[in-house]
């Protein structure tokens, strides 16, 4: 059987995949190679993004705080390419 630090070993590993697997947009495989190379690159930071949520569930016990660094990740994200992509980055420096 599988004991409980084995399980909590694997629990992180499989939300790690899933959480990268939700993250990529797996239709970028098959429209090229560079499209391809960019699909893969991104896998594998969402892949240190999901073990990293991981591990502050893990250090903490309290699952408020991976969701709350997800939430403040994805705005800082969004705000910032809100700036480049509108060109109001001079206006904000």
């Amino acid at each position: 059987g599988v004991d409980q630090s084995q399980g909590i070993y694997y629990g992180v590993a499989l939300s790690t995949l899933i959480f990268a697997a939700l993250h990529v947009n797996p239709l970028g495989l098959f429209k090229g190679k560079d499209a391809a190379i960019d699909a893969l690159v991104l896998f594998a930071l969402q892949l240190s993004t999901g073990a990293t949520f991981a591990a502050l569930y893990l250090a903490t016990g309290n699952l408020a705080v991976p969701i709350v660094s997800h939430a403040l990740y994805d705005f800082y994200t969004f705000y910032k390419t809100h700036l480049v992509v509108t060109g109001q980055m001079e206006y904000a420096e």
